[in-house]
């Protein structure tokens, strides 16, 4: 699996909340993530961006996480920071940006409206046209004065992943639910 594309005004931030918001492993000195295919993906995607997890890891080491599960339909965990603690999520992006009061929009942290909301919508409904797999990332802030969570998440954006084995099942059925499609053979050899 593979990031392809992004949606999303900040990829920098969308890469280190997908990358430290996963327990797929990046060994000091290595090129290629070891894990859950979807999760190595989203990793080696922030390194080659020159964000590599063991960096974002000894910047801003897991102190806490809410692990993924089919019912969720999201993760999150919790990173401490210089000055407080930050919390990522990543997930289905229904289920991630219902959960989300704000959007970062040209730098700047504002009120997820209806309109921004539609405009996700459709975003995250043309990737997923694509027959591509679509996932969500968000994050909070705390000041460590502060002493609990503040009540929203920021959507970040999306990510696409190719998935060679997916995506054949997707190209099959679609052809086959053509009027004259009779049968599809694919060689992978």
């Amino acid at each position: 699996m593979t990031v392809v594309d992004h949606y999303g005004d900040n990829e920098q931030l969308l890469a280190e909340s997908f990358a430290l918001c996963t327990d797929a492993i990046l060994p000091r000195g290595k090129t290629i993530s070891e894990g859950d295919p979807t999760q190595t993906a989203v990793v080696d995607y922030a390194a080659k961006l020159g964000l590599p997890k063991y960096d974002l890891e000894a910047k801003a080491p897991r102190v806490g996480e809410i692990p993924f599960d089919s019912g969720r339909k999201m993760m999150t965990t919790v990173h401490k920071t210089g000055d407080g603690y930050i919390q990522h999520t990543t997930g289905a992006p229904d289920v991630v940006i219902s959960r989300c009061t704000h959007i970062l929009a040209d730098g700047k942290v504002i009120p997820l409206t209806d309109d921004l909301r539609v405009e996700l919508a459709e975003a995250n409904k043309r990737f997923a046209d694509r027959a591509l797999r679509v996932l969500a990332a968000a994050f909070q802030a705390v000041k460590a004065d502060k002493g609990q969570f503040t009540v929203f998440l920021i959507a970040v954006g999306f990510a696409q992943l190719f998935s060679r084995g997916r995506n054949i099942q997707n190209i099959i059925y679609n052809l086959e639910h053509q009027t004259n499609a009779v049968g599809v053979f694919f060689n992978e050899g």
